[in-house]
């Protein structure tokens, strides 16, 4: 799993640093207002694209693998055609909210939301055709292009005044051209005829999983929408740049073992091989520690560094707070949705899954609102932190139940010496101003704790690792 989740990283790396250095050039060059506006279409487009695709495309990732080793591509024929039917309905809803509502504003927002919409529930399509046929490399492709094309259109665009507009429509315009050569592959799979009880299987799997994947983006749509009432866009904004850049760096991380983990252990599931299915469990468990744990011991010591490098100063005061608390919020909830919900997909009880979150969005919706009148924008972030800790409680309780999941031995003990001796390295190295030292700072913590890794042998890191050193050394 570390390889395959190594080579999807890889072909993240443009991508992931692209989205990087655009978020911290958006944080840095637009007003915390504008940058409230482009995150508030974001979040309304990611609860439309939750209502209206993403159902289709988790059923597509979870049913395309088998009907492939049936023989058959009536799935993906299927799902293509609903996916036309669905733009056609998501165009007809955007007009008669266009006639209804007479506001210039409202009408912008309309345009933004639909067009961002439609490109980025076509680009999920092209994206998990790709992740069920395991090609990383072009699924690495796909991303790149999308990021590259993104930030320099909306760069040109800003620089001529187009303000936060311009990084939706550079968006729009990446998530198109970025799948203009996918497209092809993908019409020619619409062949024969439309079965129609294929969209039923569809909803019947998707729906509860859609369900809970909008109530997931709810957390933070409505962490934004609470500012909006409360703040202003200007808070919007703020807290936006502080969990976008989070999200778009750690997220990235977490998200490449998912891509790597989840289809094979469905192919495992399918196949009645239950004892690998555990083991791959728990080496995904392991893998995701790996993770969790020193990013985010890194960046609670190095929060107001990681603040002055990335964001301009009217944002720097508030996210040296913001950033430690983002970083426990995306990994404890990365976890939740990588690792713990895996037991809702595997014994198909999606429909549980809809619980925790909702425990969890209904908890940060009743503390975000006492607190953050109270407290500003620290608010949000404690009581999301609190909301993500009792939603995925609630999640291991459900989960448990119906699928084991792996404890804590070994290699979880000398993951988190490891964490501890590169945190105590980290606070004996001199304080380093600027990128420069930030880079420096982190290069001792990762050589420090790769080291420990391997002087506890943890994962079989020797074994994995040194004969690739070696081959290296030999070069």
């Amino acid at each position: 799993m570390i390889r395959q989740s190594a080579t999807y990283f890889a072909g993240r790396i443009i991508p992931g640093l692209v989205n990087l250095v655009s978020l911290a050039y958006y944080a840095r060059t637009l007003p915390p207002d504008e940058y409230g506006f482009y995150g508030l279409v974001m979040s309304i487009v990611g609860m439309a694209n939750a209502i209206g695709f993403q159902w289709l495309n988790l059923s597509l990732l979870r049913f395309i693998p088998t009907d492939q080793e049936q023989g058959g591509a009536s799935m993906l024929n299927s799902g293509i055609r609903t996916y036309g039917l669905l733009v056609a309905a998501a165009v007809v809803v955007a007009g008669v909210g266009w006639l209804a509502i007479g506001d210039a504003g409202a009408r912008v927002m309309i345009l933004a939301v639909t067009g961002l919409t439609i490109a980025q529930s076509w680009y999920d399509l092209n994206l998990t055709v790709v992740n069920v046929r395991q090609e990383a490399i072009r699924h690495g492709l796909v991303s790149a292009t999308k990021a590259l094309v993104a930030f320099g259109l909306a760069y040109v665009l800003i620089r001529i005044g187009w303000g936060g507009t311009a990084v939706v429509v550079g968006l729009i315009a990446g998530l198109l051209l970025a799948t203009t050569g996918a497209r092809q592959g993908l019409l020619r799979a619409v062949t024969g005829p439309f079965d129609r009880g294929q969209v039923g299987r569809f909803l019947l799997y998707g729906i509860p999983l859609s369900l809970t994947f909008m109530l997931h983006l709810a957390v933070d749509g409505g962490n934004r929408l609470l500012l909006r009432q409360f703040m202003g866009y200007a808070a919007v904004g703020t807290y936006s740049a502080a969990y976008d850049l989070t999200n778009q760096s750690f997220g990235v991380l977490l998200n490449a073992v998912h891509l790597a983990a989840y289809p094979a252990l469905l192919h495992l599931i399918e196949n009645n091989r239950t004892a690998e299915a555990a083991r791959h469990m728990r080496e995904l468990f392991h893998t995701l520690l790996l993770i969790v744990l020193p990013v985010s011991a890194f960046a609670v010591l190095h929060a107001e560094g990681l603040a002055r490098l990335a964001f301009h100063d009217n944002f720097q005061p508030i996210t040296v707070t913001l950033v430690p608390f983002m970083v426990f919020i995306v990994g404890v909830w990365g976890f939740k949705a990588f690792y713990l919900d895996y037991a809702f997909l595997i014994s198909r009880k999606t429909l549980l899954q809809v619980i925790p979150v909702a425990v969890t969005v209904a908890a940060n919706l009743g503390l975000g609102w006492y607190l953050i009148p109270v407290l500003g924008l620290p608010g949000v972030v404690y009581a999301t932190s609190a909301a993500v800790c009792i939603g995925t409680a609630v999640a291991w309780a459900l989960g448990r139940r119906l699928h084991p999941y792996a404890q804590p031995g070994a290699d979880s003990l000398k993951i988190a010496l490891s964490t501890g001796v590169m945190a105590g390295v980290s606070l004996l190295l001199p304080a380093l101003d600027g990128m420069v030292g930030l880079m420096l700072h982190g290069a001792v913590a990762g050589i420090s704790f790769v080291g420990m890794l391997l002087a506890t042998d943890t994962m079989r890191f020797r074994e994995r690792l040194l004969p690739i050193l070696m081959r290296t050394m030999r070069r």
